[in-house]
């Protein structure tokens, strides 16, 4: 049946990724968790976590596709190099296509 076949097709992907040394999986966004995503970063404006970092609470795995970070994490987060944070971006992006050169 055509509609199980475009279920089947949108299953999330979890891609390995290194970062500064580290290997971690990044995943997907599901639809629903990204329009929540733009949904965070538009309702509050300019005082939002930027798209960075909800990209990174949201898509940041472990092999199983289950997230590392929460939101009680975000201090932690906000103190990690920059550098760090850029790349992890990057690799996110590159599964995601959030900037128009993915």
């Amino acid at each position: 049946m055509l509609k199980d076949d475009l279920f089947q097709a949108g299953n999330v992907k979890t891609e390995p990724v290194k970062v500064g040394g580290i290997k971690l999986y990044v995943r997907q966004l599901t639809y629903g968790a990204r329009l929540e995503m733009e949904k965070t970063v538009l309702a509050k404006g300019p005082d939002s976590l930027d798209l960075r970092t909800q990209a990174i609470l949201l898509c940041t795995c472990d092999e199983n596709g289950d997230a590392v970070f929460t939101k009680e994490d975000l201090p932690n987060i906000m103190n990690m190099r920059a550098d760090m944070i850029d790349a992890l971006f990057q690799e996110i992006d590159k599964v995601n296509g959030f900037t128009e050169k993915n």
